[in-house]
């Protein structure tokens, strides 16, 4: 503790140079707050304060402290003999029951004895073992301790160090701060008050308007020297037009309708805050003239009155007017909104195509200034039609060309072309009616698949097996015969093919690749949450994500099929002599 010893000492000389020694003396631990690691820190179970340093002080009954010590460990040069239980042979002189009966009774049970002469109260009462304890009855029963505690939790320094001794610092000066009060409030005249008073916890709001009071306070000095506020005014000038030059400020033309309805909300409350603050003036700056009767009294309260009343009645007004005149504006503008909308309907059917007939389109040709081109062209091409008709209406026989006139009556009329003529609408073309009763004959096309080869043109394939086992297995003539009598029937262009083997475990192959593919693909379908119960599941998985692995699944019906097979053909089948065989080793 040598870094806060010297500070201790010093507190502790003055403590007890400004004091008023007290016949009521108590001591007792103080924890002070520390969480960190140090040798001396305690820990006492059962305190509001747990973890910290213990602190032994010496203080009167009013909290003022003498002296205190801040405790480093056992010390037999201490020199204090207080205590509050007493021992069972320091109670002699006194009536009390014996421990032993005590100890007989229920629990809670208790005697006690008053000394009169010496105020001294002695309890003996029987809890998990027997207790006894002595007090002074003329004592508070306000621990000073405590006291002092919550003295110095009231204003408590709010500053804070990482070091081990800052707690110990502030809390210190806390305790000189605790006695000052008590000394102040020992020699102060008048009502003493012994717990000094909590400090009171302001709200946000009223931080805000202590904050706001003094940058007023402080505006105002500078306002009151001339070359201050010519210095504040050029500051708040430049630093209007940085904030204009970055767009944090905008003008009203550069505001949208929102922003501009915002901004006219707060200029009318900052009007309307001013107008009161000015009245409120006018009414303070009224000159004290000495009153003759009550009349003159009440005279200026009747003029702020009525001065007030004609403005809320002038504002009043000047707001009805203002609705009025937003109100015939909004009626107008929607009047003209309907009469914009029945516009827009109106040429919307004006722009609809309307129906060009034969004679309407006649009609338009004939009435343009420009007619005389449009007119041959059309009869250009009306002629050249009538010739092309008459072509092909020319080599009909008679029975044909009378076809026109059983549906058509008249020659040239529009009407009987349209089949709007009340003559021409019944007319129609005579025809027998469909008989069910005769078989009707009919051929049906079904499709057949074939594979159609070009004999001028042969086409080879070629078939490469691949295999990750053994080379042993070029012994089985069981295999061989599969291959040379079945594989035709799955491929018949086939010309040769290969059998090649590699050897396992290397993954030197391309049936490896192909099986770790697979390995992997079925990992991280299980890993993502999908179940793979069966080998057909197994089957559909790979198939799914690499589509370009075929997997062929082989049953125990194709097997037994493929067995009853070889015992047909067993005596066909027969070795064969191996004329050269190649072996390549690995490492070779």
């Amino acid at each position: 503790m040598f870094k806060v010893r010297k500070l201790s000492e010093t507190l502790i000389r003055k403590f007890n140079q400004w004091n008023v020694f007290h016949e009521d003396i108590s001591i007792d631990e103080s924890m002070v707050k520390y969480y960190g690691h140090h040798s001396v820190k305690q820990f006492i179970c059962g305190k509001p304060v747990r973890y910290g340093y213990k602190n032994w002080v010496a203080a009167c009954s009013s909290g003022y402290c003498y002296c205190f010590d801040i405790y480093c460990g056992k010390s037999s040069s201490s020199g204090y003999r207080a205590t509050n239980t007493v021992r069972e042979n320091r109670t002699k002189k006194c009536s009390l029951q014996n421990a032993k009966k005590v100890m007989k009774k229920s629990r809670a049970e208790f005697d006690w004895r008053f000394d009169k002469n010496n105020e001294i109260l002695l309890i003996r009462w029987k809890d998990n073992s027997i207790c006894t304890i002595a007090m002074a009855i003329n004592y508070d029963s306000y621990e000073p301790i405590d006291e002092m505690d919550q003295s110095i939790s009231l204003y408590k320094i709010g500053i804070h160090g990482k070091k081990w001794w800052s707690v110990l610092f502030t809390y210190m000066i806390g305790m000189a701060l605790s006695n000052a009060w008590r000394l102040h409030v020992q020699f102060k005249e008048g009502a003493m008050k012994q717990i000094m008073a909590p400090r009171k916890k302001l709200t946000r709001e009223e931080k805000l308007q202590k904050k706001r009071e003094a940058e007023r306070q402080r505006y105002q000095k500078i306002k009151n020297d001339p070359e201050k506020y010519k210095l504040q005014k050029q500051k708040e000038k430049e630093k209007y037009l940085k904030k204009k030059e970055k767009g944090l400020i905008k003008t009203v033309d550069q505001m949208t309708p929102r922003e501009q309805r915002k901004a006219r909300k707060i200029w009318k409350k900052k009007a309307k805050e001013r107008r009161q603050r000015l009245a409120l003036q006018n009414v303070t700056n009224i000159p004290a003239v000495p009153s003759t009767s009550d009349v003159d009294d009440q005279l200026p309260q009747r003029i702020f009155l009525t001065k007030a009343l004609a403005a809320k009645l002038k504002s009043d007004r000047a707001r009805r007017q203002r609705y009025l005149m937003i109100k015939k504006k909004d009626e107008t503008i929607n009047k003209l909104k309907a009469k914009v909308a029945c516009y827009k309907k109106r040429l919307q059917r004006l722009r609809k195509r309307e129906k060009h007939t034969p004679n309407s389109k006649v009609e338009e040709v004939m009435n343009s200034p420009c007619a005389r081109e449009t007119v041959k062209k059309k009869l250009l091409f009306a002629e050249v039609l009538h010739q092309q008709l008459k072509k092909i209406i020319l080599p009909f026989k008679r029975k044909r060309k009378r076809i026109f006139k059983r549906v058509i009556s008249g020659k040239y009329s529009e009407r009987c072309l349209s089949r709007e003529c009340a003559t021409c609408k019944n007319k129609g073309l005579e025809y027998k009616e469909f008989d069910n009763g005769i078989q009707i004959v009919y051929r049906k096309w079904q499709p057949v698949s074939t594979t159609i080869t070009d004999p001028k043109r042969k086409r080879q394939e070629r078939f490469f097996i691949l295999e990750r086992w053994p080379v042993t297995q070029y012994r089985n003539k069981y295999m061989f015969y599969f291959l040379v009598t079945h594989l035709i029937e799955f491929y018949p262009a086939i010309t040769h093919f290969t059998w090649n083997y590699h050897e396992a475990g290397h993954g030197k192959g391309a049936p490896d690749g192909v099986g770790a593919v697979c390995k992997r693909s079925a990992d991280r379908l299980v890993g993502s949450g999908n179940d793979i119960s069966s080998l057909n599941d197994l089957s559909e998985a790979i198939q799914k994500t690499c589509p370009n692995i075929n997997v062929y699944l082989i049953d125990d019906m194709n097997i037994l099929e493929k067995e009853a097979l070889l015992a047909t053909a067993k005596e066909q089948i027969k070795t064969f002599p191996v004329l050269c065989v190649s072996i390549r080793c690995h490492g070779t």
